[in-house]
């Protein structure tokens, strides 16, 4: 036994010796669901879609009340949000919207994706950019009137 714990290199040696005592030098990590990094997050609120380029989770709390006033502003909305699909691929999400004709979609981001084809779909500026420019707010808050208050 010696002999063949000499011709090992240093740390196999202690790897040895660490699982003759029970010690694991490497512990597996539990399984966790992991988050998505650059992924589009379709929302529901009552009747209201709420497509984000990131987790409400990851939203602070300015930015979290923004947005439910936002979505509150509507009338049609439940109160509550809930993860409807959660995406990478952007063109997913989109299809997805595509067979969900009846709702209204509020699409909030600085992304260039503003070729979404669902007649109901209001493309916002982020959440960020509201905060910072109030005139941005009243621009939504005309496209709300128009799409989702008039019906």
């Amino acid at each position: 036994m010696l002999i063949f714990l000499t011709m090992l290199t240093p740390e196999v040696k202690t790897n040895l010796i660490l699982k003759e005592f029970g010690v694991d030098r490497y512990i597996k990590r539990p399984s966790s669901k992991k988050k998505l990094t650059n992924s589009y997050c379709l929302y529901q609120n009552g009747s209201i879609l709420t497509l984000l380029n990131k987790s409400i989770d990851q939203l602070d709390k300015d930015h979290f009340e923004m947005l439910n006033a936002i979505v509150l502003s509507t009338k049609k909305a439940s109160g509550e949000f809930n993860l409807i699909s959660e995406s990478e691929n952007f063109d997913e999400l989109t299809s997805l919207l595509a067979t969900l004709q009846n709702k209204d979609v509020i699409y909030f981001s600085d992304d260039s994706k503003n070729h979404l084809n669902h007649t109901n779909i209001i493309c916002a500026p982020s959440i960020s950019k509201l905060i910072e420019n109030p005139d941005l707010k009243k621009i939504l808050w005309d496209q709300i009137k128009e799409k989702i208050l008039k019906k």
